[in-house]
């Protein structure tokens, strides 16, 4: 794999005052609009940080100096790396790597037939992705495998955590934790046993936590809660907002890209104020966002509306001097066809 990634960086969408102009916007929403925080410990955080907090509505005001002192406090690109620590990704300037993402429960198989996903169909991709040579990332893609269908969520990601190390050295994109502190402190302990401890997790990690901000302006609980346990063990988060204009935001391209980036920051200032100063979290800015199709009522992920909100959220994240992680090759296709191609 090549670990100095791909050189990127030529698509703009936004002057330097444009995006200026977003920031701008998003500090005041974070000011006079606030964000719902449904955590207890996010909301104490905020409090003794100087945010106005109003515990009762579990919302919270959050000031400019907040803001910024949390943006200048992120470090500036990080690696993740795989169960072979020489094979690592560094996500920081003009690098651009590619990866595999979704976890759809089904999978459509060699003679055209659409059915349940299998544990052998999450390893034999796997060993897909890790053979691509243009793949940096590897992953199943799938979730939910019929045969353990009842099993309790933490289970499953263990497994699949095992299974892709078995199939793969790469980086991967599965071992992600979201669903509160239990999964958020079951993931960094399967890591660390790869790794050897925290001290050596931190220097070559391949664990991530990942939150969705929900739309509009809020925090969840079980989320935000798994985003201050990796804070506070020096671990990267990704905040990647999930903004659908014309539903759950605005119906301008602008509009979304402020609450977008109002919904990220929120989550930084938490991990940030969290984290130990001598252990700072790398974040990496996510874009999930898109439109929806007012005709048919579903998320368009693969529009040219999409399209361009990834291209500024990277110019967003690029001013803040953070790593990006946006979304390509969407379609609303079911099948392979030519519109998925």
């Amino acid at each position: 794999m090549n670990a100095k990634g791909v050189r990127g960086g030529q698509i703009k969408v936004l002057s330097k005052d444009q995006i200026r102009d977003v920031h701008y916007a998003s500090l005041d929403v974070l000011q006079h609009t606030g964000v719902a925080v449904h955590s207890g410990e996010g909301l104490k955080i905020l409090d003794k940080a100087g945010a106005d907090v109003d515990y009762k509505e579990e919302r919270v005001w959050i000031p400019p100096y907040l803001v910024e002192e949390a943006i200048r406090k992120t470090p500036h690109g990080f690696k993740l790396c795989g169960r072979n620590p020489k094979k690592y990704c560094r996500l920081e300037g003009n690098r651009v790597y590619f990866a595999a993402a979704g976890r759809p429960p089904n999978v459509l198989d060699i003679n055209g037939e659409r059915r349940h996903a299998k544990i052998k169909d999450f390893e034999d991709l796997v060993k897909l992705t890790d053979a691509l040579e243009n793949i940096d990332i590897a992953g199943a893609g799938v979730g939910g495998m019929i045969e353990e269908i009842g099993l309790p969520e933490a289970v499953q990601n263990a497994r699949n955590f095992l299974r892709t190390l078995k199939n793969t050295d790469k980086p991967c994109g599965l071992l992600e934790a979201g669903q509160g502190k239990d999964q958020a402190l079951d993931s960094i302990k399967l890591a660390c046993a790869v790794m050897g401890d925290i001290k050596k997790l931190r220097r070559n990690p391949m664990t991530r936590c990942h939150v969705n901000p929900v739309s509009p302006l809020m925090l969840s609980k079980d989320l935000i809660e798994s985003a201050i346990v990796y804070a506070k063990h020096g671990l990267p988060i990704h905040f990647g907002s999930e903004v659908m204009g014309s539903a759950t935001g605005p119906a301008t391209l602008a509009g979304i890209l402020v609450q977008q980036n109002a919904e990220n920051l929120s989550g930084i200032v938490v991990a940030q104020l969290a984290a130990s100063p001598q252990h700072r979290p790398p974040i990496l800015y996510g874009c999930i966002s898109g439109i929806l199709d007012q005709r048919t009522a579903q998320p368009a992920l693969g529009s040219p509306e999409a399209a361009l909100i990834n291209v500024a959220s990277t110019q967003i994240a690029k001013y803040y001097g953070m790593a990006s992680r946006g979304s390509g090759g969407y379609t609303e296709s079911k099948i392979p066809d030519a519109q998925a191609g």
